[in-house]
C-alpha cells in the first residue's frame, strides 16, 4: 500500500472511532450530515440537494463536526467538555 493511501485509511479509521465515541455528542444537523456522507456514502451534494443548502455549508458543517469530535477526543474529560460548551 502507498504512504498516501495508508495515510488516507488511518485518517478514514480515526474519524470512524471518533464517530461512534462522539456521534450522540453532535448537534441535530451536524449528526444527519455526517452519517448521511460517511455511513451511507452521499456526496456533499447528494446530502446538499436533500437538505436544501449548499454544498459549501456541508464540507463546512462536516469538518466542525470533525474538529469538535477531536476536541473532545483530546480533551481529559472526553464527552463531559461538552457540558461546559452548551
Amino acid at each position: 500500500m502507498e504512504e498516501k493511501e495508508e495515510q488516507l485509511l488511518e485518517k478514514r479509521n480515526h474519524v470512524n472511532a471518533l464517530w461512534l465515541t462522539y456521534k450522540d455528542k453532535l448537534t441535530k444537523t451536524e449528526k444527519a450530515y455526517c452519517k448521511s456522507y460517511w455511513q451511507y456514502d452521499l456526496s456533499l451534494s447528494e446530502i446538499a440537494e436533500q437538505h436544501g443548502t449548499s454544498r459549501a455549508n456541508v464540507s463546512q458543517v462536516i469538518k466542525r463536526a470533525v474538529l469538535k469530535m477531536e476536541k473532545w477526543e483530546s480533551s481529559k474529560e472526553g464527552p463531559k467538555a461538552l457540558k461546559e460548551e452548551k
